[in-house]
């Protein structure tokens, strides 16, 4: 993408990397949002469904916002990204962050659920013999069918991946570039949605971030109280939102607040200086997707009569990141 706007868009490097990086933090702000959602009203099944929607509509927006589609001239030049190409762009850019932002959320706690089922029949399913030696389950079997059936999958990923990063590079058309992505994850998400049927799926089960209906409840008490309207810091004050109800009566939650909500409250304001500390690491990443590629596409990447393809050094980008988070 960042190659995308320097290359054909043409804007100067710092506005080209503000999208990038608005877009990343979008995403980011979205995944907030969307784990609200999860928790506290659609699941993580149903999440999933729209993000895997979200992000294939996406990336075909992203293919016809290409100058071959509609553009007012079939050349890769700044002269020929019109007003719908522009439109198209950052529509694109908001589906797949969208996209994104809920696999983000839902993915792993979904696929945690759908293996969930199988430990448990592992537990269950495991008996003695004569000789007190546990003999092999049925789970055991079912989990072993599962580890091998997963492996021409992850075969599979890995071939994508390669050939992503040196093939994709050389497709001249641009629709035809971000088209092959598109594409992809339309079969991937029909692929999901096959298995529909005979998914294991959660109810929302209630979030923490509503918890912050403490400090509605917390004004209004005092205000009740006709007591003082400063505002207090201290964490004792939101006790104020946890009050006894009369017997027989049914609790507004906006008005009163059980302790536990309180509590949770508590713990998110004692995370807020440390979540300010990752702005800095915001800003160290946004480096590796911007400025890194960059450098990348300025440089000499022949090797020997190979040419190294921009995508490869993303690749190493977040493999030694991924290598030095697990170090450290």
């Amino acid at each position: 993408m960042m190659n995308y706007l320097t290359n054909v868009w043409n804007p100067s490097t710092t506005h080209a990397a503000g999208i990038i990086n608005i877009w990343n933090g979008i995403t980011s702000v979205l995944a907030i949002v969307f784990a609200f959602f999860v928790d506290a009203f659609t699941g993580d099944f149903f999440m999933l469904v729209v993000s895997s929607i979200a992000y294939s509509v996406g990336l075909g927006l992203l293919s016809m916002s290409t100058p071959d589609v509609f553009g007012p001239c079939k050349d890769d030049k700044k002269e020929c990204i019109g007003h719908t190409q522009k439109v198209l762009f950052y529509i694109a850019l908001l589906l797949i962050a969208v996209g994104m932002a809920g696999h983000m959320v839902s993915l792993t706690p979904f696929l945690d659920l759908q293996t969930k089922g199988d430990e448990e029949n592992k537990e269950e399913n495991v008996t003695e013999n004569e000789n007190g030696k546990e003999k092999k389950s049925r789970g055991e079997t079912k989990e072993g069918y599962k580890i091998f059936m997963q492996i021409p999958g992850l075969i599979m990923v890995m071939i994508v991946i390669i050939a992503g990063g040196i093939g994709l590079p050389y497709v001249k058309p641009l629709k035809l570039l971000f088209g092959i992505p598109a594409i992809c994850s339309v079969v991937a998400t029909l692929l999901f949605f096959k298995g529909w049927p005979y998914y294991d799926c959660d109810p929302p089960k209630g979030s923490p971030l509503t918890t912050m209906g403490v400090f509605v409840a917390y004004y209004m008490n005092y205000l009740c109280n006709l007591q003082s309207l400063f505002v207090h810091i201290v964490f004792e004050c939101l006790d104020k939102a946890a009050i006894k109800v009369p017997e027989g009566q049914q609790p507004n939650k906006w008005k009163v607040c059980n302790v536990h909500e309180v509590e949770d409250t508590k713990i998110g304001i004692r995370m807020l200086p440390m979540w300010s500390t990752f702005i800095v690491v915001g800003i160290v990443l946004s480096i590796g997707n911007t400025y890194y590629l960059e450098q990348a596409n300025h440089m000499d990447r022949k090797l020997g009569k190979i040419e190294v393809s921009i995508p490869i050094f993303l690749l190493f980008y977040k493999a030694t990141s991924s290598i030095s988070a697990k170090i450290n």
